[in-house]
This record gives structure tokens, C-alpha cells and sequence, in this order.
């Protein structure tokens, strides 16, 4: 252990896996053509200096645009020293305008613009700048993509820094994107949880996006045989709204009488109490909570003894492929990392994580967890699996 000063300041970072994603959101900024195009709109005829300065940006945003020929994402070398001359007019002109009266479209673009020009000052090599259409707009992002040296830089001004939390795995990458040095303290704690505590089961099917039609049968079928078998309070996590409903409306149609809950897109806070106050102890009725992995209840929920009695995780997590999980991946190749397992296995196996864990909140909980998907047998995936949910068996 180690002894931090009485009078020192220290910041304490519970849940401290999300840092690397928040990290990156703090840091990074997005404009796009469509907000300079309807102030320009909103103020033809009204305030010439506004409207000559919101098409300015406009005609920028169009003369990118057609430079990009058919490309749908292109990535900037720079920031173009015109463009943010224009944003900083732009700014200074609606700063007159709000100063005289209410106007609250151009306050939101007036602190979109703000942001955006604060995000260029934090510009260096562990950043990019992309454009991307989607429609007929283009949207223009500063994207951060390693926080580490900004997070350290934020928090220079306590004398003491603890990062904590149960799913810091594989701990030399959160310790790289958040700043960590080599002469900082890591302190591994073992689980308070024993083997004893779960009974661990691997469905090997596929469930990449490919495959997932033909799997859904399977899980049908594995999820019936569970609450036949095991009765009680379960969640089932999916990777995606549309793979779960799947399996949702196919499960319904095989077994009417088990009681279900959905997750769905866009709860407020009531419905998502009301989801998780369903969970009861002391039950004799089965019931089957559907969830997005990732999602508001997959995080930060305790359903102790039996509210809760397994949790089965559909997937392995894996960001979508996509533009921007694709930068990250280049960026950390070209650094001499694993861009893959930086850009989409660390992040995807977090949440496998983090959806288990839900489980066993308490030293005296047991329940089942159920993994599904083959490549939960393979190493590099193994690896990145607690010690207690290694003890499986096949289903």
C-alpha cells in the first residue's frame, strides 16, 4: 500500500472503464453543414452580419463536399485555418445577437461553435479530423482518439489520482488510455467471488451478424430449456436492439405463459424503475428480462439474492464495424498496438463483463451465467474472463 500526504487533494474515478469512452467524447467535437444552413435560413432579411456569416460556413461545408467526389468519409491532414477564421466571426457575431434578446436555435449553434473552436486548441497526433456524409449533410468531427494525455493533463492539479473498478481488464490497456505511468501504483484486488457461487455454461454457436438469423432457434431453445429447468429471475442480453427482438417475438410464439420484459429504446427513468422493480424475490413465476448489452441495465444495477438467479449473455460483444472503430483500429496499428483488440475486443469483452456482473452483487449470491457464442472457447477470449466463470461446462 502506499501513503498519500494529509493535505494533498485526491480525485476518486469509480466505474473508471467508461473513462476511456467519456475521455474520447470530452475531447472530441462535431459541426455540421445543416445548422449553418438554417440559421442562414432564420436570419435572411433579419441580421445581414449573421446570414453572411452562417453562408460563409455553408458554402465551406459545400465546397468540402464536392471535393470528396464520391467519398462518403474522407480524413483531413489539418484543420483548415479559413474554416475556423469563419467560426470565430461566426461566434463573435452571435454573441451580438444573443447579447440583444432571446434567439435559442443560435445560442444551441453559438455553443456547438464554442465547443468545437475549444476542441481545436486541444488538436495534436493523438487526434484526427474526418468528415463524414450522411444524406445531404456533412458532419465535420475532431475525434479524439487516445484520451490518455488530455485525462493526464486534467487531473495535474490533484496530487493523487485513483482509477477504480471491477472490469478494468486487460488492466496494461486502461492503464495505456488513461495516462497511467510507469512508476504509478496498481493495486489488483481477488475477487470477493468464489467458483461455488456460479455455475458457468458456454452455448458455442455463432452469433456474428452473418449468423444470426440461423441462431436464433438455438437460443429459443437454450432460454426454454433454462426456466424449465432452472425457474426463476433472469436476464438475457443481446447485442443489438433488432438481434434481440428477434429472438424476443420468436421466443413469445414458442412459450406464452413464461412472464417476459423488454427493453426498449428511449426509457425514461419510471419505465426503467418499473423494468427492474419487477425483479422479485420470493417468486415462484419464472420471469425473462430482454436487454441491450451495453445498455442502461447491463451497468450500475443491483438485483441482490434471488431478484436476480442467472444472466445470460448473448454475443461477445464487439463494437459494429464502422468509420470511426476503424480509425481507432488504424491509429493503435500504426502505434504498435493490437488495433483490433483496442478498437473492438478490450471494448466488446467490457461489456460481457459488465453485463455478468450483475449476477453476484453480494458474497452470499449464486445464480447461473450462460456465454453464448463459440468464441468464448478460443484464448484471447478466455483470457479476459473472470477467474470464477472458468470453471464452465458446454450446453
Amino acid at each position: 500500500m502506499f501513503e498519500v500526504e494529509k493535505k494533498s487533494t485526491a480525485i476518486l474515478v469509480d466505474e473508471a472503464h467508461n473513462l476511456v469512452d467519456r475521455g474520447r467524447e470530452m475531447f472530441s467535437a462535431t459541426i455540421d453543414k445543416q445548422i449553418f444552413l438554417q440559421v442562414k435560413k432564420d436570419f435572411k432579411g433579419v441580421n445581414k452580419p449573421i446570414y453572411e456569416a452562417a453562408s460563409q460556413l455553408n458554402s465551406w461545408f459545400l465546397s468540402l463536399k464536392k471535393s470528396m467526389d464520391k467519398n462518403k468519409e474522407i480524413v483531413l491532414e489539418a484543420l483548415d485555418e479559413q474554416l475556423s477564421l469563419q467560426l470565430h466571426h461566426f461566434a463573435e457575431e452571435a454573441e451580438k445577437v444573443l447579447a440583444a434578446g432571446s434567439a435559442p436555435h443560435l445560442l444551441d449553434v453559438y455553443f456547438t461553435v464554442s465547443q468545437f473552436l475549444k476542441v481545436t486548441e486541444w488538436l495534436d497526433e493523438q487526434s484526427i479530423i474526418y468528415a463524414e456524409i450522411a444524406g445531404n449533410n456533412l458532419t465535420l468531427k475532431l475525434f479524439c482518439i487516445n484520451p490518455s494525455k488530455l485525462l493526464k493533463q486534467m487531473a495535474k492539479g490533484y496530487k493523487s489520482k485513483v482509477f477504480f473498478s471491477a472490469t478494468l481488464t486487460p488492466l496494461d490497456y486502461y492503464q495505456d488510455l488513461l495516462g497511467s505511468g510507469h512508476k504509478d501504483y496498481v493495486l489488483a484486488i481477488p475477487s470477493p467471488f468464489s467458483k461455488e457461487q456460479v455455475d458457468v455454461f458456454i452455448k458455442p454457436i455463432s452469433t456474428r451478424y452473418r449468423d444470426r438469423e440461423r441462431s436464433q432457434a438455438a437460443i429459443v431453445s437454450m432460454l426454454q430449456s433454462l426456466v424449465c429447468s432452472r425457474p426463476g429471475n433472469y436476464l438475457v442480453f443481446f447485442p443489438s436492439y433488432q438481434y434481440m427482438l428477434a429472438v424476443y417475438e420468436d421466443y413469445k410464439n414458442g412459450d406464452k405463459q413464461t412472464k417476459t420484459l423488454i427493453q426498449s429504446a428511449g426509457m425514461d427513468e419510471a419505465e426503467r424503475e418499473a423494468y427492474l422493480d419487477s425483479f422479485q424475490a420470493g417468486t415462484s413465476e419464472t420471469l425473462l428480462g430482454f436487454a441491450v448489452l451495453g445498455g442502461v441495465f447491463s451497468e450500475g444495477v443491483d438485483l441482490k439474492g434471488d431478484r436476480l438467479n442467472g444472466v445470460a449473455v448473448v454475443g461477445v460483444g464487439l463494437p459494429q464495424i464502422g468509420f470511426e472503430r476503424n480509425l481507432i483500429k488504424e491509429f493503435f496499428d500504426r502505434n504498435g498496438r493490437n488495433g483490433y483488440d483496442y478498437s473492438y475486443l478490450f471494448p466488446g469483452m467490457n461489456k460481457v463483463l459488465q453485463a455478468g456482473g450483475r449476477l453476484l452483487r453480494s458474497e452470499q449470491d449464486t445464480g447461473t451465467i450462460i456465454l453464448c457464442d463459440d468464441r468464448f472457447l478460443q484464448n484471447k477470449y478466455q483470457s479476459l474472463l473472470p477467474e470464477e466463470w472458468k470453471n464452465y461446462m458446454l450446453i
